[in-house]
């Protein structure tokens, strides 16, 4: 019988490029559940919470 691990992920956060990563170091984007959602697309589209001015 065989125990540990076979695949592993990152928790960095981020904006991915899909054309030049690995899939297992992929960034991730946070999202909450108070977040409405404007704030859920600008999250998706840039990997952070607002505008910056």
């Amino acid at each position: 019988m065989e125990c540990g691990y076979t695949n592993a992920v990152t928790t960095e956060i981020g904006i991915a490029d899909l054309k030049n990563c690995n899939l297992f170091e992929i960034p991730r984007v946070t999202v909450s559940g108070k977040d409405n959602f404007y704030s859920f697309k600008l999250k998706l589209k840039t990997g952070k919470r607002g505008v910056k001015k």
